[in-house]
């Protein structure tokens, strides 16, 4: 019970401290695309060109909380 607990936690500190590779990356890329508006969570932008041709993948505003996207 306790090596499950010590693994949880170390799994969680990992998380929230380092964060995951996939969402550092994109945010990393949607970081260079010049806009505001965005979201919160992946920075993808909602104005502009970018906004626009990321709306077209699935990055729009979500309709319940505009400040993140649905993606």
């Amino acid at each position: 019970m306790e090596k499950e607990r010590e693994e949880s936690a170390e799994f969680w500190r990992k998380a929230l401290v380092e964060g995951e590779k996939p969402l550092r990356f994109i945010r990393s890329a949607f970081r260079r695309i010049p806009s505001s508006p965005r979201c919160k969570i992946c920075l993808a932008p909602f104005a502009s060109i970018g906004g626009r041709v990321l709306g077209l993948v699935g990055f729009a505003p979500s309709r319940k909380n505009p400040l993140f996207c649905n993606g």
